[in-house]
């Protein structure tokens, strides 16, 4: 074990490099890996920063050893909206809490939301059709479709309500949230959340709105239950004491699901519209497999049939992966890359460099939904982990991903696309989304 600590930058050039991570972070962690290889490290204001590159490092923080790392420091700025929810939450209560709602995501369970998602979906297509214009042909923005659609699936699913009303309202906050949040995250000095300030303003007023209106809905889930999860989550009891959740973990836990649920399935889907309008012959492959397909309807036992949407939506995963960065901090001393971890260290793993690694992948850059084919080697651990890995894999990619499919096959069904007149920039925000919106051409085949 080596006692001396890895390469990284020094002096003044910690400082052009942290100003590099505020305007570009993609290309932050591109020049890190470069310069300094696959660990790397530097301390600033007190604060000690490691970077890591090698899946088994990565292995062993997320999953092998994981229970010697928490949640980094940025995280704390997701907690006034999150609270103590399952993405934020740590420790036993953490474990506690993920046990009590694992079996809302039981198989049993998705079989509900299916056909929510099913409806939805075609909600959303009788919605582009009748915003195109007379020639059935129109560029808008696909990114703020997907985010009404999957809002309004993740509503129903998670309250059993038609949010259709408040879409724009609760979208709205959600983004200035989000905003807030992150301009918080890259700069260096940040007012603490308790102490009055314009961004502290903004993040508890935006927080504020959204659990008012999740908090009137969760109150009557327990007058009037339903098939929704918070009805669920307000029946499940700890099988030791008995107890149920209290009403600030159900909102926290609501919450995190409208925010995880929505945010990220969107940002996706309009990756994969993206991806399929700039490759057209991978367009028309999956459009064989729709026509192949087109009298087969959209349930739990046919999703599977869909091989080349999954393989689309896997491989998008891969190229723009919403959770495109993992942070967390050492609790004792530990080891990686041969060297001595010192406590309170954080920990920052970029999922989209490892995705895009040639190491890994031949022609990274190239969109190729046939490395995901059924028949081929599965990639190797931890090179290839858009939600996360260990036991904080997140309780809902099975959820992502039927409805990522759905929609996905439900819109290609009816209509194709064909790049935009507006030039695209990734703005790797909480998220890896689009950045002011992603304008395609789409078509009516009908």
């Amino acid at each position: 074990m080596k006692s001396i600590l890895p390469a990284g930058p020094k002096g003044f050039e910690i400082f052009r490099i942290i100003q590099l991570a505020a305007i570009s972070p993609i290309a932050f962690f591109d020049e890190i890996h470069r310069k300094y290889g696959n660990i790397s490290f530097f301390e600033v204001l007190r604060k000690r920063f490691l970077f890591l590159f090698d899946p088994e490092d990565i292995q062993r923080v997320l999953q092998t050893n994981h229970s010697n790392y928490t949640k980094s420091i940025f995280y704390k700025e997701l907690k006034p909206l999150l609270g103590i929810g399952l993405l934020t939450n740590e420790g036993n209560f953490w474990k506690n809490q993920r046990k009590l709602i694992q079996p809302t995501f039981h198989r049993e369970k998705m079989l509900h939301y299916v056909d929510i998602m099913r409806e939805e979906s075609e909600e959303m297509v009788q919605e582009v059709r009748s915003n195109l214009s007379k020639s059935q042909t129109q560029e808008i923005d696909v990114s703020k479709q997907f985010m009404a659609s999957t809002l309004q699936i993740v509503a129903r699913a998670v309250f059993d309500v038609d949010a259709k009303n408040q879409v724009g309202m609760i979208g709205a906050k959600l983004e200035e949230y989000l905003h807030a949040a992150i301009e918080r995250i890259r700069s260096p000095f940040s007012a603490p959340l308790w102490l009055p300030s314009r961004s502290t303003w903004r993040v508890k007023k935006s927080a504020k709105a959204i659990h008012d209106w999740i908090v009137g809905i969760i109150q009557e889930k327990k007058l009037n239950p339903g098939k929704d999860l918070v009805s669920m989550l307000w029946e499940v009891r700890d099988e030791e004491t008995q107890e149920g959740m209290s009403l600030n973990q159900i909102r926290d836990e609501a919450v995190t699901m409208i925010l995880a649920g929505h945010e990220t399935t969107s940002n996706a889907l309009t990756w994969a519209l993206y991806l399929l309008a700039q490759n057209p012959p991978k367009f028309q492959k999956f459009e064989e497999e729709l026509e192949k397909l087109k009298s087969l309807e959209l349930r739990p036992d046919t999703i599977s049939q869909f091989t080349y949407a999954r393989m689309i939506i896997d491989e998008t995963l891969r190229l723009f992966p919403p959770a495109w960065v993992v942070e967390r901090k050492s609790i004792k001393e530990d080891t990686l890359g041969g060297y001595k971890i010192r406590p309170n260290t954080n920990i920052s793993i970029s999922v989209y460099k490892l995705h895009h690694d040639p190491r890994f992948w031949s022609d990274p850059e190239i969109f190729l939904p046939e490395r995901f084919a059924p028949n081929r080697t599965p990639p190797k651990p931890f090179t290839y982990f858009p939600f996360g890995g260990g036991p904080r894999i997140c309780i809902g990619n099975a959820f992502a991903i039927w409805e990522a499919v759905i929609l996905l096959v439900s819109f290609c069904r009816n209509f194709r696309v064909e790049p935009g007149s507006r030039e695209m920039k990734i703005d790797p925000s909480i998220t890896l989304r689009p950045k002011s919106g992603l304008y395609l051409k789409v078509i009516s085949k009908k």
